[in-house]
């Protein structure tokens, strides 16, 4: 059962722009941290390491993983034929399951960017998820899906279907193609699950999928309601080499002075992926105050490439983490891909690279400010937010001659889940020992997989159809439709 936390004694603590080894009493109030005061050292600790709670910048909220129903790791364009066909699971479950194993690692704030098609359907999808995300305690940001073009790729429908056998066209319409709204209703529908469903621990965000998914007018219309509302966008941009051809043919002038020129370039922005930008559009990007969040794994999963975080970094890019339902061992373990971020974007040999203290703040801030839209996050003082991690220092540290190696470096080195003790958000305890409270967490996943297994020979049966049509999307880009 969740329970406020009046306050916590831990040995050590570890935030975005400090660090220190020595026991603290942190007392909690109002979703706070009330005061940080230290205490003499003693057993009472634990020896537990404090941390702002993870937060993942990008996410879809997949109980249910991709590789389950056939979308195995290959290129994004091809991957995309298989996991939009996602078998029929209850939408809370799916929800719970995926936002609870994010919290066993310590994340405490998502933005889950919901897969589906915005029809008036989408507000009972909306409000199953965020009920699972009170029911867990994290905080969330749902960014409602929008898009009124290209259901198969970065072209016209017509062209993929033209190239498929006669026999073939029909499935693919049933299967793939749902009707597509006006932009207009589209900003509709967000505006009114916003209003069901927005509260203190929920946010709802505009999600126009890309600039390949959107027009023009769809993305000038996003612009103007964030302007109008304050609400925040959150897109998916230049994720693959394929992406970055479209926008520079679609684009003449650049997407991003595009972007600028409407109002859809400002600090209401995140940007995921961005494994494609170039500096110009970098600094552009510094200078609106918008964030990209980088998704390591999935960048690697889906054969799309490694962000150029580092440059990101040096032109004043705000960088948050992701990571986008796929995680290593298909794993939602924030530490884990804190740690593979490092690894991939420490440096190479003797040049500097992102440093360990620029990482923190993407994983504790930044990260944040794309859930919340608030500044206050990532620090461990009086006044910031009550969303803390607790990790079994002693067992990460058990072989380390004390003194030796500074807590960033032990933490970037060897924390994963497992290493979780507690998880607090908004001053309440949500998860203890791998336990996460508010819901049946067996009973949901058994759930769900027992639902995908009942659809398991339709799927196995439609598999033929699934490779034939990525084959025709593969040469589709190797052809360079993308760039008509």
């Amino acid at each position: 059962m969740k329970q406020p936390v009046p306050e916590i004694v831990v040995g050590r603590t570890l935030s975005a722009d400090s660090d220190s080894a020595h026991p603290v009493r942190l007392r909690l109030s109002g979703g706070v941290i009330a005061a940080v005061d230290p205490v003499s050292p003693g057993p009472e600790q634990n020896d537990l390491l404090a941390m702002p709670a993870l937060a993942n910048a990008h996410d879809h909220g997949r109980g249910l993983r991709p590789l389950c129903y056939g979308a195995f790791d290959q290129a994004l364009e091809t991957w995309f034929a298989a996991l939009n066909i996602h078998p029929p699971v209850d939408v809370y479950a799916n929800a719970a399951w995926a936002f609870a194993r994010m919290a066993q690692s310590g994340i405490g704030l998502v933005v889950h960017c919901h897969m589906a098609t915005n029809s008036p359907g989408l507000i009972d999808d909306a409000e199953a998820v965020c009920r699972a995300a009170r029911d867990i305690g994290i905080r969330l940001a749902f960014v409602v899906p929008m898009r009124d073009r290209s259901r198969l790729g970065y072209f016209a429908d017509d062209d993929v279907l033209e190239r498929l056998a006669a026999d073939d066209r029909e499935a693919v319409r049933q299967r793939w193609f749902s009707p597509i709204l006006p932009a207009t209703e589209q900003l509709a529908i967000a505006d009114e699950i916003a209003r069901r469903c927005e509260g203190p621990l929920v946010n709802v965000l505009y999600g126009p999928g890309a600039p390949h998914w959107c027009t023009d007018a769809m993305l000038s219309l996003v612009a103007e309601a964030s302007q109008r509302t304050g609400r925040r966008i959150h897109m998916h941009c230049l994720e693959t080499r394929y992406q970055r051809e479209f926008a520079d043919a679609a684009f003449p002038g650049g997407l991003f002075p595009f972007l600028d020129r409407i109002g859809f370039l400002s600090d209401r922005l995140t940007l995921a992926h961005g494994v494609y930008l170039r500096r110009d559009e970098m600094k552009m990007i510094a200078a609106a105050g918008a964030i990209v969040s980088l998704n390591t794994c999935s960048n690697l999963r889906l054969r799309s490439g490694i962000a150029p975080a580092a440059d990101m970094h040096r032109h004043a890019v705000s960088l948050g983490l992701g990571i986008d339902a796929l995680g290593l061992d298909d794993e939602e373990d924030g530490l884990r891909e804190l740690r593979l971020t490092h690894l991939l974007h420490a440096g190479i040999s003797f040049e500097p690279g992102l440093s360990a203290a620029s990482l923190l703040e993407a994983a504790m801030m930044t990260g944040a400010r794309a859930v919340t839209g608030r500044l206050d996050h990532g620090r461990i003082a009086p006044g910031a937010p009550a969303d803390l991690v607790l990790l079994d220092y002693a067992g990460m540290a058990r072989d380390v001659m004390p003194g030796m190696i500074a807590d960033r470096d032990l933490v970037l080195s060897r924390a994963t889940k497992r290493y979780v003790r507690r998880l607090i958000v908004d001053g309440v305890e949500i998860v203890r020992d791998g336990k996460v409270h508010g819901i049946d967490q067996a009973a949901l996943e058994a759930a769900v997989i027992d639902q995908a297994m009942a659809v398991a020979k339709t799927y196995a049966d439609g598999r033929p159809l699934v490779e034939r049509l990525q084959a025709n999307l593969r040469q589709c880009y190797l052809d360079g439709l993308h760039q008509r």
